[in-house]
């Protein structure tokens, strides 16, 4: 009894550290943005401006040009990969502050997109829409949580800037997540799809009492939206020409994204 007790203890343990939340920092990134004043896209996930490094809460030093990039670009995107597949729950933004060339320089507008694959993006809900202008030369970070996604790439788009004409910058970033993981470590999804491939309907089985799913072609744009009670629900698909789509599943607290191939 005593040594079933242990093992369950350890095998607990072992489950509650794989799942822990903490600081999940991208391990390399491209954009579609020029760098300005000899700064560095990889300035904005390596820690170099943060009083202390790993911490999602930590403090920026006044932003310069070795601690966080500036474009000449007004609006753009950038890509993030995170290096492997993670629940995505949260970020944390800091922004350019009064240490660098203008606080209206930094980034305002924003859409944020998830992607296991790099090339399909879907649209991450609850996701921070803008980010305040910074006055101060050390700031603290605005901090964010959504409905977790499993991704693997991040993309921000950025929409406007804070009124300055020529560029737009931004200090760091990182995100809140726990290492995905997948059927061959036991996790259940709280949804299905079959059969797949379909060709006229498939059958959604959920285990939660409300959902929505979504169906995007691989461009992005919405084709199907249904809402799913618990147990097994119809979809009509006969609709969808042959192709790969991205079935995204919306629960209160989770969502889930699984291919779909239409035949």
């Amino acid at each position: 009894m005593k040594k079933t007790t242990f093992l369950i203890a350890i095998l607990f343990a072992f489950y509650t550290q794989l799942h822990a939340q903490s600081m999940v920092s991208p391990v390399s990134a491209t954009t579609t943005f020029t760098p300005d004043y000899s700064t560095n896209l990889i300035y904005t996930y390596d820690g170099s401006g943060l009083v202390t490094p790993g911490s999602l809460t930590s403090d920026h030093s006044g932003t310069d040009t070795v601690n966080s990039f500036v474009a000449n670009e007004i609006t753009g995107t950038i890509d993030f990969y995170l290096g492997t597949s993670y629940d995505i729950e949260g970020l944390s933004f800091w922004n350019q502050n009064a240490g660098g060339p203008s606080t209206s320089v930094g980034v305002n507008g924003v859409a944020f997109y998830y992607s296991l694959d790099g090339t399909a993006y879907l649209p991450i809900p609850g996701a921070p829409t803008v980010f305040a202008e910074v006055f101060t030369n050390i700031s603290a970070p605005e901090q964010f949580t959504f409905p977790a996604v499993s991704a693997a790439y991040i993309r921000m788009e950025v929409l406007s800037n804070h009124g300055d004409p020529d560029g737009t910058g931004f200090a760091e970033i990182a995100f809140l997540g726990s290492p995905t993981l997948g059927v061959n470590n036991n996790e259940v999804s709280a949804f299905s799809v079959y059969p797949n491939p379909a060709s006229n309907h498939v059958v959604v089985s959920s285990n939660m009492e409300k959902a929505t799913v979504e169906v995007y072609d691989m461009t992005g744009k919405q084709v199907l939206n249904k809402n799913l009670n618990l147990g097994e629900n119809s979809m009509d698909v006969s609709a969808l020409s042959s192709g790969v789509y991205l079935a995204r599943f919306i629960s209160e607290n989770k969502v889930d994204t699984k291919k779909l191939i239409i035949k």
